[in-house]
Parts: C-alpha cells; sequence; structure tokens
C-alpha cells in the first residue's frame, strides 16, 4: 500500500506545493495529506474487492486474490484466524488463478465471521483523519476545503 499508491499520492500532493514555493513545513503537511489518503484509497480499493460489485468496479469481484495479491483483509483474517481454512483457500486461489463461486462465498463468510472486511475498513478512517490534520496548517479557503472532502469521498467510494 505505501510502495503502491501512497507514496505516488503523497508525491503528487506536495509537487504541488513545491511548484507553488511553498515553506518546507507546509510542503511536508501537503505530503502527508497525499500519503494518508493513499493508504485510505488503496485499503477501500481492496476491499471493493470482496464488497463491491463487479459492473461498478470494473473489474470482476476476487480478482485482486486470484491475481496473487494478498491485500489487509486477507492478512487480518490469516493472523486471526484459529484453523487455517482462510489461509488454505487464499493459497490455493493464488496458485490456481481462479475461485469458484462456493469457494469465494466461503471466504467471505471467514472474512465477515473474523471481522476482517471492518478491521479494514476502519483502517482506512484512521488514515482519512490523519490526512485531514495537516490541512490546518492551511489558512481556510475554498482549496482547503475540498481537500478535506476529498478523503471523506475516498472512504464512500463503491468504484
Amino acid at each position: 500500500m505505501r510502495r503502491k499508491t501512497a507514496h505516488l499520492f503523497g508525491g503528487c500532493a506536495q509537487i504541488g506545493g513545491m511548484l507553488n514555493k511553498l515553506p518546507g513545513e507546509r510542503s511536508q503537511a501537503l505530503w502527508e495529506y497525499g500519503f494518508n489518503l493513499g493508504m485510505a484509497f488503496q485499503i477501500v480499493d481492496d476491499l471493493l474487492d470482496f464488497t463491491g460489485d463487479s459492473e461498478a468496479v470494473g473489474k470482476p469481484i476476487g480478482s485482486d486474490l486470484r491475481e496473487g495479491k494478498v491485500t489487509l483483509p486477507l492478512i487480518h483474517l490469516q493472523q486471526h484466524e484459529k484453523g487455517d481454512r482462510g489461509a488454505t483457500i487464499i493459497r490455493d486461489v493464488i496458485a490456481a488463478r481462479t475461485v469458484t463461486p462456493e469457494v469465494w462465498h466461503e471466504l467471505l463468510r471467514a472474512l465477515k465471521e473474523h471481522a476482517s472486511i471492518d478491521y479494514a475498513y476502519r483502517r482506512a478512517v484512521e488514515f482519512a483523519e490523519r490526512a485531514k490534520k495537516p490541512l490546518y496548517t492551511f489558512p481556510p479557503s475554498s482549496e482547503r476545503d475540498a481537500l478535506l472532502a476529498l478523503p471523506d469521498y475516498v472512504l464512500a467510494r463503491d468504484r
């Protein structure tokens, strides 16, 4: 998450400050905003693989796992499951690069049973709130308001 999306968002936000020749602390505030926004964005994106509608998301549900991507909900499941059925499903899907509807529903059941989806969403909320804090180093403006609204949009998106 950090290397894939958070650093990209952080760098993009910071570049805006650099181009406007903002002082270092304000440029850093923009980087922190973007980094945390990127973390929230990626977690929500990962959650959509389990909770989204394939037409709205624009890709088949479960495609991340079939591509071998082990995301935060899956990591949480593996760490908190007493047995290893979830871990076995994850390994089997990654190895086969396919999943039957029955196995997918079993995995979703395990994720819900262990509150792995809820855990990941709570983490996304935490990052969204962290994204907002650095923006208060800037004076009130319509631009700041727009940036403050973006983390909430990221949390609510369904595609």
